[in-house]
């Protein structure tokens, strides 16, 4: 998942980005346990791919105007990767059901179950899609000043509250 060479095509890259955090539960146990992800500021690029290609071959990198959240992250650039590691976080590789292959998974504190990020970024009221202010307050972004690639499945837009999160 992180071979110096990926085998997989990087789709986003940002000169820095933000590590977010909140506590969440583990559907399998109950019990509360730290959940990461990674949003990108507005100024990152993502990678346009022309669909008509025969071989749908990258065509240009697109500066995105607005934040970001990406996920199902089946490759990030080893600086990132140590990030999570010094972080002594549950982000770790894994397998998760929404992903075609392995993928950077959150897994529980308590009992090691893994989390799918379907789970966790496309369900109002999840985690990391808050329905208020109130919500997204209780997630923490750092602020990480570092440049990011990976190959994201998953990506969201100008995620909803996203101003509101906190700034550790």
């Amino acid at each position: 998942m992180n071979d110096p060479e990926p085998l997989i095509e990087i789709n986003v890259r940002a000169p820095r980005y933000f590590i977010m955090r909140v506590r969440g539960l583990c559907r399998q146990c109950d019990e509360p346990t730290d959940l990461f992800g990674l949003a990108l500021p507005a100024g990152h690029e993502t990678l346009d791919v022309d669909e008509d290609a025969e071989d749908c071959a990258p065509s240009a990198w697109i500066l995105a105007d607005r934040p970001s959240l990406i996920f199902r992250i089946e490759f990030m650039n080893a600086e990132v990767a140590a990030r999570f590691a010094s972080l002594k976080s549950s982000f770790r590789p894994g397998r998760q059901e929404s992903a075609a292959g392995p993928a950077w998974t959150n897994h529980c504190e308590s009992c090691g179950s893994s989390f799918d990020d379907e789970e966790l970024f496309s369900e109002p009221e999840e985690p990391f899609l808050p329905i208020n202010e109130a919500g997204a307050s209780a997630i923490g972004l750092l602020a990480i000043d570092e440049p990011l690639e990976a190959a994201a499945g998953g990506y969201s837009l100008d995620p909803p509250f996203f101003n509101a999160m906190s700034r550790d």
